[in-house]
């Protein structure tokens, strides 16, 4: 399947149609007639201004009044709706952005407590066996002291 013919503004191949003349690029939203930018000869999209091709130099159909009330019948109507759709999906795009976001952090907190987690039971464990520790030599020094004053009194 052929490639759809890069847009001159911005680079980008997709396109939206708008109606059964006018496409729209994707990134850009420059409208294009297809009737008037798209060259019959070679293919070529141009830029909307153009008049000639810019790929193979073939005069294009222009007829500047025409285009002009073409673009102006265009009502405040269509183009809010255009704008509001637009907007709507950028406010899906950002909503879905701010989730992955929050699940990212959400992430990372749940990691840094079960790290706090897991180094409090180890310190904790490390109390334990020093109190063992302290109680063991506690008990030694105590059975010391009571054979040491056995071996005193009975000695």
């Amino acid at each position: 399947m052929a490639q759809p013919p890069p847009c001159p503004y911005c680079g980008a191949s997709a396109y939206k149609v708008v109606d059964a003349r006018w496409l729209a690029c994707k990134e850009c939203g420059q409208e294009f007639d297809v009737r008037r930018d798209l060259c019959s000869s070679c293919g070529f999209l141009n830029v909307a201004e153009a008049t000639i091709c810019g790929n193979c130099q073939t005069p294009l159909r222009r007829d500047p009044v025409d285009r002009m009330f073409e673009t102006l019948s265009r009502s405040r109507a269509q183009w809010h709706e255009r704008r509001l759709g637009t907007d709507l999906v950028r406010k899906r795009q950002d909503v879905a952005a701010s989730e992955e976001r929050m699940a990212a952090l959400l992430a990372q907190e749940r990691e840094r407590k079960e790290t706090i987690a897991l180094a409090l039971a180890e310190s904790q464990r490390r109390e334990r066996r020093a109190l063992l520790i302290v109680a063991i030599v506690g008990t030694m020094v105590l059975v010391a002291l009571v054979a040491a004053t056995l071996v005193l009194i009975l000695g």
